[in-house]
């Protein structure tokens, strides 16, 4: 038994499962949260709260991988105590 794990995307529903199961971990994936079916997408730390309340977290590491610097976001996450790893 392993650590649990969200994944949080603006994609849609379909594409986003499409990839993990493309890349062949969409079985290991404990929650999948896509933005527009929060009631404000990322970067509002809405979905990244609503990760850490299924995974039962006050605060975690955020592991994130950016296709660009995306300076928005990472104010966002700092506001709700996420620290900035990149």
């Amino acid at each position: 038994m392993g650590h649990k794990m969200c994944i949080v995307t603006n994609c849609n529903r379909t594409v986003a499962e499409y990839i993990l199961n493309y890349i062949d971990i969409y079985n290991i994936i404990d929650k999948l949260i896509i933005g527009n079916e929060c009631n404000q997408p990322k970067p509002s730390p809405e979905p990244y709260i609503v990760a850490m309340t299924f995974l039962n977290i006050d605060n975690c590491i955020l592991i994130a991988l950016f296709s660009h610097h995306d300076s928005n976001l990472i104010n966002q996450l700092n506001l709700i105590n996420i620290p900035e790893y990149l």
